[in-house]
């Protein structure tokens, strides 16, 4: 990141004063687009595009509420984030038993609950945020809950098996 932020100060494109901004905004862009980019390569890849999307949505939306654990590097970040991705998208793809992904949803949910937010080793929420972040967390997390329910009851379990990876990948 340091290296374009660095080549665009070079080119006069942005102020030197501004370095730490464009460094930051580009990588809140690579952790933005990166999961969709790779959840979109695993489903066409896995044959399985639609579920992939219902793996990450999930999964971005939820850890953007609710934290966790943050790598030291982007890189290992970045790495890492791919792999299980791509297995729970994978995964996804094979669900054939639902008692035990309806245990595993269930699971991640209140674990979800209970725990969210986690606070980042870089920037501590205060605990007006900790309660807004928890009551968002909860509100996604039932709208995401009833949404998985309603994909199974109705047969789509293509469909309710990536939405519940995904809750249980942000868990």
């Amino acid at each position: 990141m340091r290296k374009i932020v660095k080549w665009l100060i070079l080119k006069n494109a942005i102020n030197e004063e501004d370095e730490e901004l464009y460094a930051y905004g580009l990588q809140s862009l690579l952790l933005l687009v990166s999961p969709i980019m790779f959840a979109i390569i695993f489903g066409l890849l896995f044959g399985v595009f639609k579920t992939s999307i219902l793996v990450v949505i999930p999964f971005m939306i939820l850890r953007k509420f609710s934290g966790g654990y943050h790598m030291r590097y982007l890189w290992k970040c970045i790495i890492f984030s791919i792999s299980i991705i791509g297995l729970a998208i994978w995964i996804s793809s094979k669900i054939q038993v639902f008692s035990i992904l309806h245990l595993l949803v269930c699971f991640s949910c209140v674990s979800l609950i209970i725990l969210s937010p986690v606070d980042s080793r870089k920037r501590e929420l205060n605990f007006l945020e900790k309660r807004q972040y928890k009551k968002i967390v909860i509100i996604i997390l039932v709208i995401f809950f009833i949404s998985y329910l309603a994909l199974w009851l109705i047969g789509l379990y293509d469909g309710a098996g990536g939405l519940g990876m995904g809750i249980i990948l942000a868990f």
